[in-house]
C-alpha cells in the first residue's frame, strides 16, 4: 500500500488528490451523458478498532480501485483494502471511488463514488490518571491511582533523574515550589498529569525580630526560644559580640545602631538585623528659656534641672549672670542672649533674640487731616505732657498746640510736620496736604443698563447743577439720570456734559454703549452620534422655540432632540434651522454626516505562485467567509480560501474571486499568465494519467513525462519530437 505522506509532502498531496478526484467526477459525468452502460456499483466494508479502521472494497462490477479519502486529511490510492488509524475519536466521512473498463469506442471510462460515515472511539478515553503526595522536610512521597497493567514514570520538576513505579520517594536539595509530573502508559494509551508541590525552607520557623529594650545607654536583647539553637549578637558599634538567647549591651555615645542576631540550629542558619537608637542625654534639656520684658528691663527663667549650672550671656557686653532666674536692664534695641546649661553628663547652650523697644514707639507715628475747601483741619494723639509743634509747608510761621487749623491761599501740594516732645521722646512726624482746583471736583462718570435696545443712564457726580446726555444717535437729554431707546443695534458713544451753578467749571465724560440684535443669542449648533445607520441628533440652542431638521436624504424632522435612520451609505448635509417664539429670528446650521458602509472593511484582493503550469491561489482571511475562484480556462469553480488550479495549456488567464461575508459581496478579477516554457499539460485517455511534455531551455531536445492524477513520474521519455500531433492514446502506464 502507498501512502501519500510516503511520496511528497502532506499539503501537496491532499491539493493533488482533491484535483484528481475533482477530475474523476468531472469524467464521470461526461461518461454517464455520453453512455448509459455502466455496471459497475461502488461499495465498502469497514470494521474499527480503537482509532485504527479497516476497509475492503466490496464493490460491484468489473472494476479497479482508484482510491481512498479517510476524512481527516489523508488518502490512499490503488489498494482494494487499507487501514488507517485515526489522531482521535470522533465521526469521519470515508469516500471509495472505483473506475471499469475502458470503452475504445466513444473514449470514455465509467467511474463511481461512495461515502460512509465512520465513528471511532478513543479508547484512551476512561484512563485518568491521578497522584497524592505527602511531604516531610525536604522530602515528598507519590502514590499513583492504580490502572490495571499500566507503567508509571514520575518527572520530579528538579533536573533530577525519572523513577518509575507506581510508588516513588524523591528527596529535594532545596526548598522551593515543584512541577511534579506522572505518566501513565499502559498497552494502547499515554496519558500525563502534573500538580505543584512545596518544600518550605527550615529556616520559616525562626521569626525574623527579637525583642529590644533601650534603657539610657544601655540596651537589653531578647531573641525567639528555639530548642538547640546558638544565638551570636552583634550590637553595631564595633565592640565585642555577645552571645546566648538573651543579652545586654552599653554604648558609649548617643546614635542609631544596626543589630544583627545570628541563630544556628542543626537545618538553618538565619540572621536578623535592626535598627535601634541610643539618646543623647542632652536631649531631656529643653531648647528654650521665658523671657518676660518689662520696659527695658528683661526677666528670664530657666527649665529646673537637679543639680545643673546655669550661665547666662546678655548680649549687650555685660558682665554674665547666674541662677535658674534672673533680670537685667538693656537699652532699646534686639539681643542675642544665651544660656549655659551643664548638668553631670552634659552641656547645652541656648540662644533667643529679644528686643528693648524704644519708649517713642508708643507715639503714633500718624494725625488726623480734613478738609473743607482751602481751609485744612489737623489732629494729633493727645500724649500726657506733650508738647506739640506744626510746620505747614507753605512757607508760614510755626504754630503750637493741638487740634490745629490751617488757611492755603492757593491750590497744590505741601509738606505738613508735626513734632510731638515728651520727658523721654521728641518724635517728628511729616504727611503730605493736597489743596485741589474747585473745579476738580466736578469731574463726572456716569453708569448704564443695556436691556435690548433701551438703556438706563444714571450720573455718578452729586457737585454738579445742571447735565446734558448726547446718546450717540444725535438725540440729546437733560437731567441727572436719563432713558433712551436706540432705533436699530449698534455701538454708540454716549456723553454726559456737568456744570457748577456758576458755570465756571465744566466737565464732560463718554463711554461705548454697545446695542445687540436680539437674533444674535439665536445662533444655533447641534451635535450628532452615529451608531451604524442610525443618527442621534441634539440642539445646543436653549434660546430658540422651533426646530425643523433636513437630514440631507429628502426627510424631515422636528423637535430639539431627534433620531434618524438612513437608508444607505453616503454623505449626507444634515441641517438645524431655528426660529424665535415671535418668529422674527431665524438661524440654520449644516454639518456633514458620514454612514459607513458595512462592507467598506471586506478587500477583494488574492496572491497567487505559479509552478510548471500549477498555480497555488490564496485570499485574505475573513472569519466565516465563503469564497469562489473561477479560474478562466472553462474549468469547474472552486470554494475555499487557498486553492491550487492546474492550466492545461500556455496563456494569460483572468481568474476572478469572490468574496462573501455574511450579506457583503466582493469580487475582484487578475490576470494570470502561464508561460510555454513551463511545460504542457496533455490529457491521457487514461483519467488516471496526465502527459506533461516539457522544452529543454538548452538546444532543441524535448522531454516527455507521464504522471499520475497525484503527480507521481509513472513514464519519461528524452529526445521526444516536438510535435502537436504526439499520438498517446495506446499508451499504457
Amino acid at each position: 500500500m502507498k501512502y501519500l505522506s510516503k511520496t511528497t509532502n502532506l499539503p501537496q498531496t491532499i491539493g493533488k488528490f482533491l484535483l484528481g478526484l475533482s477530475l474523476m467526477v468531472t469524467f464521470l459525468f461526461t461518461t454517464l451523458n455520453s453512455a448509459a452502460h455502466c455496471n459497475i456499483k461502488a461499495d465498502f466494508r469497514f470494521a474499527t478498532d480503537g482509532l485504527t479502521v479497516k476497509l475492503l472494497d466490496n464493490s460491484r462490477g468489473a472494476h479497479k480501485v482508484l482510491g481512498w479519502k479517510f476524512g481527516d486529511g489523508n488518502g490512499v490510492r490503488n489498494d482494494s483494502m487499507t487501514k488507517h488509524t485515526y489522531s482521535k475519536g470522533g465521526t469521519y466521512q470515508v469516500c471509495l471511488v472505483i473506475y471499469g473498463r475502458f470503452n475504445k469506442t466513444n473514449n470514455t471510462r465509467c467511474l463511481d463514488t461512495i461515502c460512509k460515515r465512520v465513528i471511532v472511539k478513543d479508547p484512551c478515553a476512561g484512563l485518568k490518571p491521578a497522584f497524592r503526595s505527602r511531604v516531610s522536610k525536604n522530602q515528598a512521597l507519590f502514590v499513583a491511582a492504580k490502572v490495571g497493567g499500566a507503567r508509571y514514570t514520575w518527572s520530579y520538576g528538579d533536573g533530577s533523574k525519572k523513577s518509575t513505579g507506581r510508588f516513588a520517594v524523591h528527596k529535594y536539595k532545596k526548598p522551593g515550589t515543584y512541577n511534579v509530573c506522572l505518566q501513565v502508559k499502559t498497552k494502547k494509551c499515554l496519558k500525563r498529569i502534573c500538580k505543584k508541590i512545596t518544600i518550605k525552607d527550615p529556616c520559616d520557623r525562626i521569626k525574623e525580630d527579637f525583642v529590644v529594650r533601650v534603657d539610657g545607654n544601655k540596651a537589653y536583647f531578647k531573641a525567639q526560644k528555639i530548642r538547640g539553637a546558638k544565638y551570636t549578637w552583634g550590637y553595631g558599634d564595633g565592640g565585642k559580640t555577645g552571645n546566648g538567647r538573651v543579652s545586654r549591651h552599653k554604648y558609649t555615645k548617643p546614635g542609631t545602631y544596626k543589630v544583627c542576631l545570628q541563630i544556628k540550629t542543626r537545618n538553618c542558619t538565619k540572621l536578623i538585623c535592626k535598627k535601634i537608637t541610643i539618646k543623647d542625654p542632652c536631649d531631656r534639656i529643653k531648647k528654650d528659656f521665658a523671657v518676660r520684658i518689662d520696659g527695658n528691663v528683661a526677666y528670664f527663667k530657666a527649665q529646673k534641672l537637679l543639680g545643673a549650672k546655669y550661665t547666662w550671656s546678655f548680649g549687650d557686653g555685660s558682665m554674665r549672670g547666674h541662677g535658674k532666674i534672673t533680670r537685667h536692664k538693656f537699652k532699646p534695641g534686639t539681643y542675642r542672649v544665651c544660656l549655659k546649661i551643664k548638668t553631670r553628663n552634659c552641656t547645652k547652650v541656648i540662644c533667643k533674640k529679644i528686643t528693648i523697644k524704644d519708649p517713642c514707639d508708643r507715639i503714633d507715628t500718624d494725625f488726623a487731616i480734613r478738609y473743607d475747601g482751602n481751609i485744612v483741619y489737623f489732629k494729633a494723639i493727645e500724649y500726657k505732657g506733650a508738647k506739640y509743634t506744626w510746620v505747614f509747608g507753605d512757607g508760614s510761621s510755626r504754630e503750637y498746640g493741638n487740634p490745629m487749623r490751617h488757611k492755603y491761599t492757593k491750590p497744590g501740594k505741601y509738606k505738613v510736620c508735626l513734632q510731638i516732645k515728651t520727658r523721654k521722646c521728641s518724635k517728628l512726624i511729616c504727611k503730605e496736604v493736597v489743596i485741589k482746583d474747585p473745579c476738580d471736583r466736578l469731574k463726572a462718570d456716569f453708569r448704564f443698563v443695556v436691556d435690548g435696545n433701551k438703556v438706563k443712564f444714571e450720573s455718578k457726580n452729586s457737585a454738579a447743577a445742571y447735565f446734558k446726555w448726547s446718546f450717540g444717535d444725535g438725540t440729546f437729554a437733560k437731567g441727572e439720570d436719563a432713558k433712551h431707546e436706540y432705533k436699530k443695534p449698534g455701538t454708540y458713544r454716549a456723553c454726559l456734559t456737568v456744570w457748577t451753578k456758576d458755570e465756571k467749571c465744566k466737565f464732560t465724560v463718554c463711554h461705548k454703549v454697545i446695542i445687540k440684535d436680539p437674533c444674535d443669542r439665536l445662533k444655533a449648533d447641534f451635535r450628532f452620534a452615529a451608531d451604524g445607520n442610525k443618527v442621534k441628533f441634539e440642539s445646543k440652542n436653549s434660546a430658540a422655540a422651533y426646530f425643523k431638521w433636513s437630514f440631507g436624504d429628502g426627510t424631515y424632522g422636528k423637535g430639539e432632540h431627534v433620531k434618524h435612520e438612513y437608508k444607505k451609505p453616503g454623505t449626507y448635509r444634515a441641517c438645524l434651522t431655528v426660529w424665535t417664539k415671535d418668529k422674527k429670528c431665524e438661524f440654520t446650521v449644516c454639518h456633514k454626516v458620514v454612514i459607513k458602509d458595512p462592507c467598506d472593511r471586506v478587500i477583494a484582493n488574492f496572491d497567487y505562485k505559479e509552478n510548471h503550469g500549477k498555480v497555488l491561489f490564496e485570499a485574505k482571511a475573513y472569519k466565516g467567509a465563503k469564497y469562489t475562484w473561477i479560474f478562466g480556462d472553462g474549468s469547474a469553480r472552486d470554494t475555499g480560501r487557498i486553492s491550487d488550479h492546474k492550466y492545461t495549456k500556455p496563456g494569460t488567464y483572468t481568474v476572478c474571486l469572490q468574496i462573501q461575508v455574511g450579506n457583503c459581496t466582493k469580487k475582484i478579477c487578475k490576470k494570470v499568465t502561464i508561460s510555454s516554457n513551463k511545460g504542457t499539460i496533455v490529457m491521457h485517455p487514461n483519467p488516471a494519467y496526465r502527459i506533461t511534455q516539457v522544452k529543454h531551455n538548452i538546444g532543441t531536445k524535448n522531454k516527455m513525462v507521464i504522471a499520475d492524477v497525484y503527480g507521481n513520474t509513472v513514464y519519461q521519455a528524452s529526445n521526444v519530437p516536438s510535435s502537436s500531433s504526439l499520438n498517446v492514446t495506446n499508451f499504457r502506464a
